[in-house]
């Protein structure tokens, strides 16, 4: 998508805050709006389409760390600690935010309720147009 914003191929198209920051800061492409519905602390000039009048949209992605399927609840426990102390390091934190990502202090809930809200959400889309996986 981003090739083809830069070759002139496509005219809009839609992708995470850090893939577009240096396109925007370099002024070679154009934000009009963000999908979610808090302005990021990275690109504050920069909108939510809700605030454009999309009232209520929000699509949202996640950076998440998956194990297997049946991993232990004591593993998972240690390794969702492990991780969110490393993200709350001073450089990390500092990093994740200068490239947009907000971190949900919530961990795993803000996750579930991500996951369940887009099931139920694309899910109407895909029964509607009736879609099938090969």
């Amino acid at each position: 998508m981003v090739n083809g914003i830069l070759t002139g191929e496509i005219q809009v198209g839609w992708t995470g805050i850090p893939n577009a920051l240096p396109l925007i800061a370099s002024g070679q492409s154009r934000a009009y709006c963000l999908s979610i519905l808090q302005r990021s602390p990275s690109t504050p000039q920069i909108p939510t389409c809700d605030e454009l009048g999309v009232k209520g949209f929000h699509v949202a992605t996640d950076l998440s760390l998956y194990g297997p399927a049946g991993m232990s609840p004591k593993i998972a426990s240690r390794l969702q600690a492990e991780a969110a102390k490393v993200m709350r390091e001073p450089a990390i934190s500092a990093r994740m935010q200068q490239l947009g990502i907000i971190m949900e202090e919530d961990g795993t809930a803000s996750l579930e309720r991500l996951r369940r809200d887009n099931l139920e959400r694309f899910g109407v889309i895909v029964r509607k147009l009736k879609l099938q996986v090969n």
